[in-house]
């Protein structure tokens, strides 16, 4: 009889130490949480339009095409070309 309430004693104990540790271990874990200034919703990677970027039009900036790298890279060329041609013009109207 003696040895059971030992064994009891020893299982409630364990029991015990196993809640606390496990109480002990989420307090660290939630400390760690409110330690992150940022709550990330999404992962974000350089191909990811923000939306706070966006214009406010967002299904015409869609439309526009500039969320494609083919079009950003005509676009770009274009308007190198158009300065590439001011430069130009310039330099004839400091010649004369």
């Amino acid at each position: 009889m003696r040895k059971l309430i030992y064994v009891a004693i020893v299982v409630v104990i364990a029991l015990a130490t196993v809640g606390v540790l496990l109480l002990l271990q989420n307090i660290f874990a939630r400390q760690r949480e409110a330690e992150q200034v940022v709550f990330r919703l999404v992962e974000l990677d350089e191909n990811t339009i923000d939306p706070a970027h966006v214009p406010r039009q967002y299904d015409g900036y869609i439309r526009m095409g500039f969320h494609s790298d083919h079009e950003t890279a005509r676009t770009l060329a274009e308007a190198i070309d158009f300065a590439r041609q001011g430069q130009l013009a310039a330099r004839k109207a400091q010649a004369r």
